[in-house]
């Protein structure tokens, strides 16, 4: 029994329902058929449904031509199922439908009969039994709200022509392509209208058509007796528009017609300029490494060199003093106890130099003017300096000026008065020198300065070697460097030692044009 709410059978004293879930078409079942093979056969509200071995098969719209609500069911001595609905008359092979269960074909060749086969209205009646019915003589009776419909199977012929199908146009946007011939279109068609016709005199207006785009459809897409197909937005690579129709008897033109074309993709989907982009990624990302390592490279040399200029600024200032220090307290320890007024002379001198070491260790780590030059000139520091290393030593100390004095660049004075005292640290402390002389020559185009001693000398290749560079040799090396002076050490064991620095400097170089630059 059908109902609006499922099928109902009623077998050994008890009911059972099934439903959509049981695998009905749909709930509401409108008829009921009985054909010779003991299959059941259900018109529902939404397509076909069959009964056969225990289990439900559902037939819908989705499978072929089948409409919404079927009435009546009923079956002509060829075998085919004849059904009423609210959108005409349509015949179908039982045959087919076995070729559709087993997947020989794919859609079912449905046969629709409506107003150009005779009838006066496609709506026919149903809802109740008997919906139609088959006379004696095979003729088949169906109501419709214009009165009665009969078929007689027998007189009726089948068209076995499959119809010729025709791909009229093609069109991309404004432009249009030959359909016979391949195509490329543009970047541009973001529309594509495939414009199709099939030939059939018997029932033009029952020929049926499905398309596919090979490419992107994965199935046959179902346009009944709509003859244009539109795609929209396809993406970029190569295409195949096929397009296959039926004529009124359900008979397939399997091979159709056929379009092939290429979609050319936008400039910024192209290979080349994906590799354009990663390679500007690459670059971009290897300037951004090679920039941070030169900061840090940069940050880390410009502390290295601030360590070197510190190690050297104390090597100049407290390695000197200490050395003069030294230089009195073994005058205050020769002379403690045969003139305690000389030691006690020479103790105030060591302290006046501890006191003056000490500012100008703190002078040179702020990378200030020294102390000593504010009090004199050049010369008279150096001079100076090695007074106060002397201590009461029997060195012959002389100082020879050359040209008038002139103002010379404060860092260009302080790394002269640095290497100057280096260089007479070194003639008193280890050369053991006796004669010194400080020679400064004011050029026009620089300043030279050349102090020379009468010590022990040394093998200036050998030290090298040896020690990798004494290290007061590569602070006066460095402090040259930086002043772009040429700097030069004599030696030789027992001959003495000649260090000779010249300074390019201009003849209008003043302290102000130094401190801006």
């Amino acid at each position: 029994m059908g109902t609006n709410d499922g099928l109902c059978r009623y077998q050994n004293g008890r009911f059972t329902v099934f439903t959509t879930r049981d695998g009905l078409a749909h709930n509401a079942v409108y008829s009921i058929y009985e054909d010779a093979q003991g299959a059941l056969w259900f018109g529902t509200q939404r397509g076909l449904s069959r009964y056969r071995g225990g289990k439900f098969t559902a037939y819908t719209p989705h499978n072929g031509p089948l409409q919404n609500v079927i009435f009546q069911i009923l079956e002509d001595d060829r075998q085919n199922l004849w059904m009423s609905s609210n959108r005409g008359i349509f015949s179908l092979a039982k045959r087919a439908v076995e070729d559709f269960d087993l997947g020989r074909i794919q859609t079912l060749p449905c046969v629709a009969y409506g107003l150009a086969d005779g009838m006066k209205s496609t709506q026919c009646e149903g809802g109740t039994q008997s919906a139609g019915c088959r006379s004696k003589d095979g003729r088949l009776w169906f109501p419709t709200v214009n009165g009665l419909v009969v078929i007689d199977p027998k007189a009726i012929t089948r068209n076995l022509r499959p119809p010729p199908v025709l791909i009229e146009q093609v069109c991309a946007g404004n432009q249009s392509f030959d359909p016979l011939l391949p195509a490329k279109l543009p970047p541009s068609a973001d529309e594509l209208r495939f414009y199709f016709t099939a030939l059939s005199l018997a029932a033009p207006e029952k020929v049926r058509f499905q398309y596919k785009l090979e490419g992107l459809d994965d199935q046959w897409v179902d346009a009944e007796t709509r003859r244009t197909a539109v795609y929209n937005q396809l993406p970029p690579g190569n295409y195949e528009f096929r397009v296959r129709a039926c004529n009124n008897d359900g008979v397939w033109n399997e091979s159709g017609a056929a379009f092939a074309f290429s979609l050319a993709p936008q400039f910024y989907r192209t290979t080349w300029f994906y590799c354009f982009g990663a390679a500007i990624i690459l670059i971009a990302a290897w300037g951004f490494h090679h920039r941070r390592m030169k900061l840090a490279h940069d940050k880390f040399s410009l502390v290295l060199a601030e360590r070197s200029r510190i190690a050297r600024e104390l090597h100049d200032t407290l390695a000197q003093g200490f050395a003069g220090i030294g230089f009195q307290l073994e005058a205050v320890a020769a002379r403690l106890t045969e003139a305690p007024a000389q030691a006690q002379q020479h103790l105030k001198v060591a302290l006046q130099m501890v006191r003056h070491s000490l500012a100008e260790a703190r002078r040179s780590v702020m990378n200030l003017r020294s102390a000593s030059l504010d009090k004199g000139d050049l010369g008279n520091a150096l001079v100076e300096t090695a007074r106060q290393m002397i201590a009461d030593k029997p060195v012959d100390v002389q100082l020879k000026i050359r040209a008038p004095t002139r103002p010379l660049p404060p860092k260009i004075e302080n790394n002269l008065l640095r290497i100057g005292q280096e260089a007479i640290t070194n003639s008193l402390k280890y050369a053991r020198a006796e004669k010194i002389c400080i020679e400064l020559d004011y050029q026009e185009r620089g300043v030279a300065m050349r102090i020379q001693d009468d010590g022990q000398g040394f093998d200036l290749p050998q030290l090298t070697a040896a020690n990798g560079a004494h290290f007061g040799l590569l602070g006066m090396h460095e402090r040259a460097r930086q002043m772009g002076a040429r700097f030069n050490v004599r030696s030789q064991p027992g001959q003495g030692t000649e260090v000779l620095v010249e300074v390019p400097v201009g003849p209008n170089h003043s302290h102000t044009d130094y401190d801006q630059a």
